[in-house]
């Protein structure tokens, strides 16, 4: 008689809790993300093209806007083409939208390149049909036939991704449910970014190129993690810094409904980087815990602009204003400290730590090396390096 082999089936049932059956076929960084936009042309617009596609792994509507030549379009038109399932909207007569439903139904995005054009009329239906979209509403119009013969319903299902860009210049005032639904992204228009592009125009006169091989072998890369990202609806996330966030935010109105973009930026950095992140599966669900990591590039990548559209819809409270400007960048060996302890403390998940005794010390050891806190960027290839101290390690 065989006799069971327990190693094996003991490690298999370790598996099955641990998540590790499930994975992405690549494993990239936010750093091969900014590479790939680079290898497009894209210069100095770091932020942007991270923020941008963390929003869309995610599901999360968005808009980037800009001056007139500002390269806005060109930016969001290379995330585009990574993405699944994109209907790209250039009609803007009053009726196009629904004229269209059928086959915006059968996509994940609609992209709506210079929104501007599209909204010459304040009564455009488009401005309605984001509206229903972005608050998880199908968008219905019942339209009379020709000659009077009836009517017609149209209706643009409910659980598609919004993407538009939109020149500052020709700016609309969003109603304030669509500004709380969408994130705000902008090109940068700074000195400094313009000093990026010379040097970078310069710099590539006398540079050694990439082989068009390897930017596109990056390129097929990208598009499939992307993909696989996207199909991850069902992962859900175990964030043990959102005290954290939630601390340094301004109790407000506004705040409240505005601060889920910023958790949809970190889910999105998490699902992301999949394959370094510790996974639990508790009662059928896959569980993904978020890193410091994620918080330390989201915070880089998004928190001032972030901050900067909750300014502009509180309409520049002066006492706000003083508020939101004394926020201060975290202090990340404290910050890290405090997701530690919630995970080793916090009753909310108890199960997880009955479940999977040793999850937590992973999670901390996948961070931690010899006391110092490895934290990987998309602004750098190499991981920075954050000693913790002694009487907090």
């Amino acid at each position: 008689m065989i006799e069971p082999d327990f190693k094996n089936i003991f490690q298999e049932s370790k598996e099955v809790l641990t998540g590790n059956i499930r994975k992405t076929n690549n494993t990239l960084t936010l750093h091969d993300l900014v590479k790939h936009y680079k290898n497009k042309e894209i210069v100095g617009e770091e932020s942007l093209v991270c923020a941008m596609t963390l929003a869309a792994i995610n599901n999360s509507s968005f808009g980037v806007e800009g001056f007139s030549g500002s390269g806005k379009t060109y930016i969001v038109d290379k995330l585009i083409e990574l993405l699944p399932d994109v209907y790209k909207i250039q009609q803007s007569s009053e009726l196009a939208i629904f004229n269209i439903a059928e086959k915006i139904n059968g996509s994940k995005y609609i992209y709506i390149p210079e929104l501007q054009k599209a909204m010459q009329n304040r009564k455009s239906p488009i401005i309605e049909v984001i509206k229903d979209l972005t608050e998880g509403k199908d968008s219905n119009r019942i339209v009379t036939r020709r000659k009077g013969s009836g009517v017609k319903e149209f209706s643009i299902k409910s659980g598609v991704t919004i993407i538009y860009t939109l020149a500052v210049e020709n700016y609309f005032k969003k109603d304030e449910e669509s500004s709380r639904r969408l994130i705000r992204l902008r090109t940068d228009a700074s000195e400094t970014h313009l000093e990026e592009i010379h040097e970078y125009k310069a710099k590539k006169r006398y540079s050694i190129r990439e082989s068009e091989e390897n930017k596109k072998a990056l390129e097929n890369k990208v598009k499939e993690h992307l993909r696989e990202c996207i199909e991850m609806d069902d992962v859900r996330l175990i964030d043990p810094f959102s005290n954290q966030i939630m601390n340094m935010i301004p109790k407000t109105q506004k705040s409240v409904g505005y601060i889920d973009h910023y958790y949809s930026l970190l889910d999105g950095s998490a699902k992301f980087n999949f394959n370094n992140r510790k996974k639990a599966n508790i009662d059928g669900k896959t569980y993904l815990l978020v890193n410091l990591e994620d918080h330390y590039n989201v915070y880089q990548i998004y928190f001032k602009e972030f901050i900067q559209t909750l300014k502009d819809l509180e309409n520049e409270d002066e006492n706000l204003t003083t508020e939101y400007a004394s926020i201060q960048e975290p202090e990340w060996v404290s910050f890290f400290c405090s997701g530690d302890n919630i995970l080793r403390e916090s009753s909310q998940l108890e199960q997880l730590r009955l479940k999977i005794p040793s999850i937590v010390d992973e999670w901390y050891n996948s961070q931690v090396c010899n006391g110092i806190l490895e934290i990987s960027t998309y602004y750098e290839q190499d991981k920075i390096m954050i000693p913790l101290k002694q009487n907090e390690a």
